[in-house]
């Protein structure tokens, strides 16, 4: 037909490979801050954790002020 334009849809093996991207960054950023929190903690005997734990409420109310 004259004057329709024919739109053809882009491939979606490209968001594939841009999610299987974007996941590998993820793992590798989460394994480099365990690596980090494991040279800041040894040597010791407490568990390795990327996430800072919570201050006791005392510490959080005085924070606040």
């Amino acid at each position: 037909m004259v004057g329709e334009i024919e739109v053809i849809e882009e491939p979606k093996r490209k968001a594939d490979e841009e999610d299987r991207a974007r996941a590998k960054r993820e793992r590798t950023h989460q394994e480099n801050a365990l690596d980090e929190a494991l040279k800041d903690t040894f040597p010791a005997s407490d568990p390795v954790s990327v996430e800072q734990p919570t201050p006791p409420a005392a510490d959080r109310d005085r924070a606040k002020t």
